[in-house]
């Protein structure tokens, strides 16, 4: 599980509900491409199953896999995709419309101050994994034992986040329906 169990760990309750009712399940095939590199992205997505390749100029960078949210880059700087996802197989999305978001973010500021929050988690969460793959590769090794690792959470976030497996999971069995 990805980086949603950040974000729907941070969310409220009636914010998952919400993201279960107006989002929209979709299954994919085997290189269905769901964002394409510099063209529009209107909806962020939250990977339900399957794995997907981010492409940046067709060389695989990272996967998407449960529980990962694509999108999210677009949707901040509402410019196009800075890669192509590609299912590797089959798999189901839910994508819930940025223009929706936007609204609820317009409409909501406790839904936008828990939204942008665990958005900069995420996003702050994938920086420093990418940061430590490129330091390790310039390097031609591994990361330290020593070394912080990018995906170790702060104690203070790892309270917010005992509920996120389990929402997760709510979340799937309620867009499933």
């Amino acid at each position: 599980m990805g980086q949603a169990i950040g974000i729907i760990g941070l969310l409220a309750d009636e914010d998952i509900e919400w993201l279960a009712a107006v989002g929209k399940v979709s299954q994919v095939v085997a290189g269905h491409q769901v964002i394409r590199e510099r063209e529009p992205v209107v909806a962020l997505l939250l990977v339900l199953e399957g794995h997907f390749a981010v492409l940046v100029g067709g060389k695989q960078i990272s996967q998407a896999t449960k529980g990962d949210v694509m999108g999210d880059v677009s949707f901040v700087d509402s410019r196009g995709a800075s890669a192509t996802v590609a299912a590797t197989g089959p798999g189901r999305i839910l994508a819930i419309s940025s223009e929706l978001i936007r609204e609820r973010l317009s409409d909501d500021a406790n839904f936008a101050a828990r939204f942008y929050r665990a958005l900069s988690i995420c996003l702050a969460q994938r920086l420093r994994r990418l940061s430590a793959r490129k330091d390790s590769s310039a390097k031609g090794s591994e990361l330290s034992d020593d070394a912080d690792s990018p995906d170790e959470l702060s104690p203070e976030l790892l309270d917010e986040l005992m509920l996120a497996g389990k929402r997760l999971d709510w979340l799937m069995t309620r867009v499933r329906g």
